[in-house]
């Protein structure tokens, strides 16, 4: 029996992620507030440099890649996708903690990093159900 991404059982076992905005806005936010503490202290070469820096390592942090599939097998084994693969992979998660604005999901193996999924990224319903899964654990 294979449960269909849009019914109501998928709500509370496949978590599939969009991209976020609010990240975006807290990080250009927080770039804006940095820049306008070094405009205090640095001249304006020293300060298009360090803008320049700050573009460049944001846009590479753009292209990494996100993932975007999170679905359950069991209590602790769950599958994850990347944005731009294809193969599924099997993670244990160690545990959910709800953050309010986001959820952080830190898996067993120290080489996939920490997860974290802002409320924008999954509809309310969906949203509700890993915020309560968070406090199930």
């Amino acid at each position: 029996m294979s449960i269909q991404p849009n019914s109501a059982a998928a709500i509370h076992l496949v978590y599939t992620l969009k991209p976020s905005r609010s990240i975006l806005v807290f990080q250009l936010c927080s770039l804006f507030i940095l820049l306008m503490i070094f405009y205090q202290i640095l001249s304006f070469a020293e300060l298009l440099l360090l803008l320049l820096l700050a573009l460049t390592s944001f846009f590479f942090f753009l292209k990494q890649d996100h993932i975007r599939t999170l679905a359950v097998l069991d209590a602790q084994d769950w599958t994850i996708q990347y944005a731009h693969s294809k193969t599924k992979h099997r993670v244990q998660i160690k545990k959910i903690i709800d953050q309010y604005f986001y959820v952080v999901v830190y898996f067993e193996s120290r080489s996939i990093k920490p997860l974290l999924i802002w409320g924008d990224q999954l509809p309310k319903s969906v949203w509700k159900s890993i915020r309560i899964r968070s406090k199930l654990q």
